[in-house]
């Protein structure tokens, strides 16, 4: 269930605080990467725009491949788009991702640390975050997705990486307002689907997941597998007429003794 819920990120002008690392003593430090906490810049979150710009067509079709799980389809179109606009961040960016999809972390990072020197923009940013948090350094993909937002970039996916950071340092409350934020600016995306669904009531859930499962989508045997087993609970756990939490037993009280434990033998 945990698994499904973190697979595998408010609105108008809010400031929210970024925790350099992922160590809990550094919850309600303001400072990113080394800046004081006086000097940090904060996440200022812009509104999400009532609708996104529609992507060049065959990028279109390349995010369409990729969300069906044909990652040659979408590899083949990505680089179409490259050889024809060789400076399209969205293109390297998609690119970055159909690599990390396929578990081909070394291709990722050489493609994304390219795009730096071709087209380096926001989205090329945001992209290099998936990169270091899939590498395990957390602490450098946070500078990267609360860079891109400061400068204006209001990004689905950068939301969703500052909601996993969030819950990595224990911090749900923030997480799960990532991940609204994340939702508003782009609802169409898959993975901040499957981690937003988490909020909506049990029969909700397990339609979504019927639908899901259901359909076309690019996540692996292990993932899907999750996903049917969590199914399978939502529906066994509608059918128990005992759906609140109760007390299995009648006891109202009860004393018992404490003792000491050593450390050692």
């Amino acid at each position: 269930m945990l698994r499904f819920l973190r697979v595998a990120l408010l609105l108008g002008p809010v400031t929210l605080a970024v925790s350099p690392t992922v160590n809990p003593s550094a919850r309600g430090q303001t400072a990113v990467a080394g800046q004081s906490a006086a000097a940090a810049p904060a996440v200022v979150s812009p509104s999400p725009p009532a609708h996104s710009p529609a992507p060049p067509s065959l990028s279109g079709e390349a995010l369409t491949l990729y969300r069906k799980g044909d990652f040659e389809g979408a590899i083949r179109d990505y680089q179409q788009v490259l050889q024809e606009t060789p400076s399209s961040a969205e293109a390297y960016a998609g690119l970055t991702r159909v690599y990390l999809k396929r578990k081909d972390v070394q291709q990722a990072s050489e493609t994304i640390h390219k795009a730096l020197q071709v087209a380096d923009g926001p989205a090329v940013h945001v992209a290099l975050g998936e990169v270091y948090f899939r590498q395990g350094k957390i602490s450098d993909a946070e500078v990267e997705w609360v860079k891109a937002i400061n400068s204006g970039h209001a990004d689905a996916r950068a939301y969703l990486g500052l909601a996993r950071v969030r819950w990595a340092i224990a911090n749900y409350k923030s997480g799960w307002a990532m991940i609204d934020r994340a939702h508003a600016l782009d609802p169409s995306d898959p993975e901040i689907l499957r981690v937003w669904v988490g909020k909506l009531s049990s029969a909700e859930r397990t339609k979504f997941l019927e639908n899901y499962l259901g359909g076309e989508n690019n996540d692996d045997e292990e993932t899907r597998s999750t996903m049917r087993h969590y199914l399978e609970y939502m529906k066994a756990r509608a059918k128990d007429p005992r759906s609140a939490c109760h007390l299995v037993s009648k006891d109202t009280a009860t004393e018992t003794s404490l003792a000491k434990l050593r450390e050692d033998p």
